[in-house]
């Protein structure tokens, strides 16, 4: 594992030549780990930064070192990137990968109160790239959310929704995000552009756990309005139910009571 320390040529500073993973960890214990390291795994297989065995094994020492306190929840964000390997774009044919562990302390900005009466979020202007060698994939180019994170800066939003170039529903600037529609819960699908996430990926699987039928699709704007229901989610904030979706002069509004009964179900098997 490296230090805290970058050098100045380092890919994943250069270029955003690498990946990372972002992990809740509750009493010591890694919520979803087995849904990261199956990301992780896969990621750096496919921009061609396999992990042998040993490294996993190394990666997890690090982990467990890297959990100050069993008895606080924690946010820890691994980071890898390609070895450095000379000036430009070219990397070495057999370069190492480079990785950084970071702990934060965790902090929820959502309450008993906020979820239950939903957040809102905001359409933004930014429209996310169509690349499909990198759709799913959680690496570090993430200027496009950046801007768009930047789009808004009152606490009315709680987050931003994200379209593609054809204006199709792909994700918010750090969730996913799920409408019921009829009795299924739809996702948008990721094969183009956005990022995959683990508890999205938790909750494709668990359908029949939680007796909830999901499933993924193509979404556009329009198909919000035929949504009685809405949540964001992430690995570290769980399920947030939406209250309302606005985008300058259109408003979409969403009935709370399935998706609090979602976060519910969701809690009482993950917690």
């Amino acid at each position: 594992m490296s230090s805290d320390s970058v050098p100045l040529n380092n890919r994943g500073f250069a270029y955003g030549d690498g990946f990372f993973e972002t992990m809740l960890f509750r009493q010591g214990k890694c919520s979803l780990l087995k849904y990261h390291m199956a990301r992780m795994c896969n990621t750096a297989q496919r921009l061609g930064m396999p992990l042998t065995v040993s490294e996993v094994q190394r990666l997890m020492r690090a982990l467990s070192d890297a959990v100050i306190d069993n008895k606080q929840d924690q946010v820890i964000k691994v980071i890898f990137t390609r070895e450095a390997g000379g000036r430009g774009y070219r990397s070495l044919e057999l370069a190492d990968t480079e990785v950084f562990v970071q702990n934060f302390p965790y902090a929820s900005a959502l309450n008993e109160d906020v979820l239950s009466q939903g957040v809102q979020l905001r359409v933004c202007d930014i429209r996310l790239s169509i690349q499909p060698v990198l759709a799913g994939l959680k690496h570090l180019n993430r200027l496009e959310n950046v801007l768009a994170r930047n789009e808004w800066r009152s606490d009315a939003y709680y987050e931003g929704l994200l379209l593609d170039q054809n204006g199709l529903v792909v994700e918010a600037t750090q969730s996913n995000v799920f409408f019921k529609i009829g009795d299924r819960w739809l996702t948008p699908e990721l094969n183009q552009s956005g990022v995959a996430g683990v508890m999205r990926a938790w909750l494709l699987d668990s359908a029949s756990l939680l007796n909830e039928n999901f499933h993924v699709t193509t979404i556009s704007l329009d198909d919000l309005a035929k949504a009685s229901a809405c949540f964001i989610c992430n690995s570290v904030q769980g399920i947030v139910p939406v209250q309302s979706i606005e985008k300058k002069d259109q408003r979409f509004s969403f009935d709370l009571g399935a998706s609090i009964q979602l976060l519910h179900q969701i809690n009482n098997v993950l917690l």
